[in-house]
């Protein structure tokens, strides 16, 4: 139910925002009296200008295309009061016209779309108390171990053992939103292994899989035709930094895809050219049950075809593309238009990666929450819309994958603020990465004298190109005339308007934008802006000119940045000050706000600090305005999801680092918790994630750690002891006959005691247990039909291990000898007949230790090589 208002010459819809309150006063510090904030925006009236002038959005703002296109502004329209019939009429007089839809009324805030003369009728009406571009202001996005660091798997192995009930703590249930860059959502880890179980046909007959001859018997037909058989989707873990750090060689269960060549032409297609109904949105895709764990396709082991995209709706600008849609507008329709495109979904594809990727039992590179449903918007130029968009999916947990620090207000009244903050009643966790700007030398804590000071900005190699620069200056307190000069390294020197500018020509192409905006807690912002559509800004040094009034001196926070750099290089000030840059969103006063400590050491990495320390560019408290605010720090730079690079090898991974890659821990941590306790209100569960940060001898300052260290464990309540799982393999008393039960039972390999384990069956391997956990012998039942049996068994031991094995018994005609004194004999090393192709009929043991890959009691193999995110 919404209410829809309308204003100005064209048609303008504006619907409520239920959960956007008005900004509150920071507990820590009270705004200082008698500071009223901006009511109007000049952003807005500078938005309509520009694009009245070029038909653009302004240059520091991500692009709005709709915008461009008609002109109408999209806004964030707050009334002091719910406006009356006679309003709406006076407003209509000025030439707003308003309609009306059926509504639930929540508060008196709405989004807009208004043009010139719909932003003089709101500021003309006395009720409205504020009107704010819904815009984003461009920003870096802040970029296996990850669930033995996190103790994620130790709670997944307790509440095997606690819980009892069959499900795994995966995310089952849950659903998580990520506000990110797009998502290559045909990456083959984005779908679960939901497709069924297949037995594979060894063709050549030489006891072995071998890719590229044997195949799975896709019609039933008994024979493999050649779309039929299987090949090999290879992995490669590539760097952003250097070349790649790993290339899989031949065939490995863990790494690597297996897909038939439907139509011959030599490679895996997807997407276009099929159907929202055909499973992985492609040619069929598999990997490998490799339940004894040996890191080879035993004759008794299954394929596990994937089907269901993990994701469950992307939202792109403003279309919606659903799992699930049959009408032009599911994922399968979703395309890739260009390599920009393609290089810009890596970020959003490391995050769903570390959220959800991977087959849980199978995957080396395995996420922390894989079966939970993830939704994307992207960072779109409209924050408001996209937010709603993802409040109205009602997610355990919404993930804010952007962090601008320049041209945006970081005392945790913004709108956007407001609005994550409204989203915890609503039952919705906000987790928010601060962002990468700690050694940027992109911030400094100044103090101004009064009378003339001067603020260095210096420009290196990979500023060359620049066609923008941002500064920002923050004044808590009273206010203070600060007039501001900006001297550019080709001499040229401008005075900035206290009240702002559309634009003052500079000469060579350039021009020098600026606005003032006081917060709702009395921030007084300046923004800062030079530049050169058509050209390019000179490098060297930009000097700027702050002449203060008579007074004591006054305290500022700056920020700079520019179009062609990140966090690192390109302008920056002399000198940097690490505390006060936690980004926006992550000011947010609800928001859990998530530093990043250092996961991988190793040279390849390129870590900048040891294991388990601090990142040194992890952005630091306190916020402006004193709020300690960091939440809690989780690890960075996991191996992660990466989209096809320019050589078209399709399955790619890389390292994740910065906060990026610490946010989605928490975010999946949040799911999991809901999973487990979903009665719970969503303040709870945040308050378990940050009341139960680890600390160790590296976690000292709360302004740079928080709360400590993300520990999953601790804060579901779920610890247990460490151990290796138990080695077992799975028995068939021998000869075995049609139509009477088989009797099967577990061997354990590695002493451990039965009477710490207990066995579930799945008889005919379809990933479906037959059985509860229970004994490790039973009767497995047999029909008159019946040729051979295939049996997998799961081994749980007391700390929560899962062991698995499988079995092929071939099936006699008739019935059972009379048992003479030594009783029938059954598999083992010295002598019972084995079913492989060519030999004669028997039981076949292909046990080891393993780990379940069928879906249901899941979890991460662990291996002495594998570092999993």
């Amino acid at each position: 139910m919404l209410r829809a208002l309308r204003v100005s010459l064209g048609v303008v819809s504006l619907s409520l925002l239920a959960t956007l309150g008005a900004p509150t006063a920071n507990a820590a510090e009270a705004p200082p009296p008698r500071i009223k904030p901006t009511r109007i925006s000049p952003l807005a009236s500078m938005m309509l200008a520009h694009r009245a002038s070029t038909g653009k959005t302004l240059p520091w703002l991500e692009r709005n295309e709709a915008f461009e296109a008609d002109g109408l502004l999209p806004v964030v329209v707050r009334f002091a009061h719910e406006p009356t019939a006679s309003e709406l009429t006076a407003l209509r007089a000025s030439g707003a016209g308003f309609e009306q839809r059926p509504a639930a009324v929540a508060d008196k805030t709405f989004l807009a779309r208004i043009t010139a003369d719909g932003l003089r009728a709101l500021t003309a009406a006395p009720n409205v108390a504020s009107v704010d571009p819904d815009v984003r202001v461009k920003g870096p996005l802040p970029l296996d171990q990850s669930r033995i660091e996190t103790r994620v798997d130790q709670a997944v192995r307790a509440a095997r053992v606690n819980l009892k009930d069959g499900t795994p703590l995966d995310g089952t249930g849950t659903s998580i939103v990520d506000i990110d860059t797009t998502v290559f959502l045909f990456h083959p880890a984005l779908f679960r292994g939901d497709g069924g179980y297949s037995a594979w046909i060894d063709v050549n007959a030489n006891g072995k899989f071998d890719p590229d001859v044997d195949g799975v018997d896709l019609d039933g037909d008994g024979a493999i035709a050649k779309e039929e058989v299987l090949h090999v989707l290879s992995s490669r873990v590539i760097s952003a930094y250097g070349p790649e750090l790993d290339r899989d060689v031949g065939f490995t269960p863990a790494l690597d895809f297996l897909y038939c060549d439907t139509n011959g032409n030599g490679s895996r297609d997807y997407g276009a050219g099929f159907t929202e109904d055909t499973p992985a949105y492609g040619e069929p895709l598999f990997v490998v049950d490799d339940a004894n764990a040996d890191g080879a396709v035993g004759p008794s082991e299954r394929f596990i075809r994937l089907k269901t995209s993990k994701l469950a709706a992307l939202r792109d600008g403003t279309k919606t593309y659903t799992r699930g849609d049959m009408k032009g507008s599911g994922l399968v329709n979703y395309e890739f238009k260009s390599a920009a495109q393609m290089s810009d979904a890596s970020h959003g594809t490391a995050v769903a990666g570390i959220l959800v990727g991977g087959v849980p039992g199978v995957s080396r590179w395995l996420g922390l929450a894989p079966n939970a449903d993830l939704y994307v918007a992207t960072s779109s130029s409209e924050p408001s819309a996209a937010i709603q968009w993802a409040l109205a999916r009602k997610p355990a947990v919404i993930l804010t994958e952007y962090a601008p620090y320049a041209g945006v207000t970081l005392d945790g009244s913004s709108n956007e603020d407001s609005l994550y903050d409204g989203a915890l009643a609503k039952g919705t966790v906000i987790v928010s990465p601060a962002g990468n700007l700690a050694t940027s030398k992109k911030h400094r804590s100044l103090t101004l004298a009064a009378g003339t000071n001067t603020i260095t900005l210096l420009t290196d190699k990979h500023f060359q190109g620049a066609t923008l620069i941002q500064l920002s200056l923050h004044q808590r307190g009273a206010p203070r005339k600060i007039a501001l000069s900006v001297k550019t390294p080709d001499g040229k020197t401008v005075d900035v308007p206290a009240d702002g500018t559309n634009g003052i020509d500079l000469g060579d192409g350039r021009q020098l934008l600026s606005y003032p905006y006081t917060t709702p807690r009395g921030t007084n912002e300046s923004h800062v802006f030079l530049y050169a559509p058509q050209s390019s800004l000179p490098q060297g040094t930009y000097t700027v000119t702050a002449t203060v009034d008579a007074g004591p001196p006054v305290e500022i926070d700056a920020y700079t940045g520019d179009d062609r750099t990140s966090w690192q290089a390109g302008i920056t000030f002399e000198q940097g000050d690490p505390a006060r840059t936690i980004c926006s969103p992550s000011t947010g006063d609800k928001t859990i706000s998530v530093g990043a400590y250092v996961l991988h050491d190793e040279p390849s990495f390129y870590a900048t600090a040891a294991k388990g320390d601090l990142a040194s560019y992890s952005s630091r408290g306190p916020r402006i305005d004193g709020e300690p605010k960091l939440g809690i720090a989780a690890p960075e730079n996991p191996i992660s999801l990466s989209p096809p690079s320019a050589n078209g090898v399709e399955v790619e991974y890389s390292p994740f680092g910065g906060t990026s890659g610490a946010g989605p821990h928490v975010a999946a941590s949040v799911a999991l918790l809901q999973q487990l306790y979903p009665t719970e209100r969503a303040e709870v569960r945040k308050n378990r994630i940050l009341s139960s940060g680890r600390r160790d001898s590296f976690v000292k300052d709360a302004t740079l750690w928080g709360e400590g260290k993300l520990d999953l464990a601790k804060a579901a309540e779920l610890s247990i002891a460490d151990g290796a799982p138990p080695k077992v393999r799975i028995k068939a008393v021998t000869p075995a006959y049609a139509g009477t039960p088989v009797k099967l039972s577990v061997e354990i390999l590695d002493g451990t005691s039965p009477d710490k384990l207990t066995a579930r069956w799945d008889f005919d391997y379809d990933g479906v247990p037959d059985t509860s956990w229970g004994g490790l012998e039973i009767d497995m039942p047999s029909t008159e039909d019946t040729r051979r049996m295939n049996p997998r068994v799961e081994v749980l031991d007391a700390n929560g291990n899962i062991a698995a094995d499988t079995l092929l018994v071939d099936l006699n005609d008739g019935k059972p000898p009379v048992v003479g004194a030594t009783g029938p004999a059954d598999s083992s090393d010295d002598g019972c007949g084995c079913s492989v192709p060519g030999h004669d009929t028997g039981a076949l043991r292909t046990g080891a230790l393993a780990v379940l890959a069928a879906g249901v009691m899941v979890a991460r193999r662990r291996r002495k090589t594998v570092d999993a995110a």
